[in-house]
């Protein structure tokens, strides 16, 4: 039934980006489902959850909304947490609720990598306290190890990661550990520190 609604309601979409909690609140008493998606498949939760609003969120999360639910491309309200607001609040309201921390999108990309190199290492320890797989490989083989050496690696998130069990002899689709790839950085983005955290030999 939800499915069969999820264009007949724009405005509740546009009010939980805006964190308008009466509004949202006045199209679910008038007969709105808390989880009806928009032409994405985003329910009202990932909206307040891309935006950083902790309190819509809660009262949503309260109101029964799924905060397992994936969009079109499955994506959760927790990975929009984690990527697009890096809001602490949200994403641990989102976890205290039973968000899967090792939800995966279409592209087997998992919620830790998404957040790794963008969001605050705080956000980072947040997920792998809560059980994300610090070994998980998406689709192209990577982890979150090696995801984070695509960016400008952060040397204490690194360390982390290893303290916590990330391996760094895995190699991806390509035959590429976490050294190999930032090894490719261009010169001036390379990080001596960085690659002996991750070089395989002594």
């Amino acid at each position: 039934m939800i499915k069969l609604k999820r264009f007949l309601f724009p405005d509740i979409f546009q009010a939980a980006q805006q964190g308008r909690m009466q509004k949202v609140k006045s199209f679910l008493q008038k007969g709105t489902p808390v989880d009806v998606r928009d032409g994405s498949g985003r329910t009202p939760l990932m909206h307040a959850a891309w935006e950083g609003h902790p309190k819509l969120l809660k009262f949503l999360l309260d109101s029964g909304a799924d905060p397992k639910a994936e969009d079109d491309v499955k994506e959760t309200a927790l990975a929009h947490a984690a990527f697009y607001s890096d809001n602490l609040e949200c994403v641990r309201l989102l976890i205290d609720h039973g968000a899967d921390v090792n939800a995966q999108d279409n592209d087997g990309f998992s919620i830790l990598m998404s957040a790794i190199g963008d969001a605050p290492l705080e956000l980072t320890k947040m997920l792998v306290e809560a059980g994300a797989d610090v070994n998980h490989q998406d689709c192209e083989g990577d982890t979150p190890l090696i995801a984070a050496m695509y960016g400008i690696p952060s040397e204490r998130e690194i360390k982390y990661l290893l303290d916590s069990g990330a391996n760094k002899t895995v190699r991806n689709k390509e035959g590429k550990t976490a050294y190999d790839v930032h090894l490719e950085e261009e010169e001036g983005f390379q990080d001596p520190e960085i690659l002996e955290l991750v070089r395989l030999w002594p």
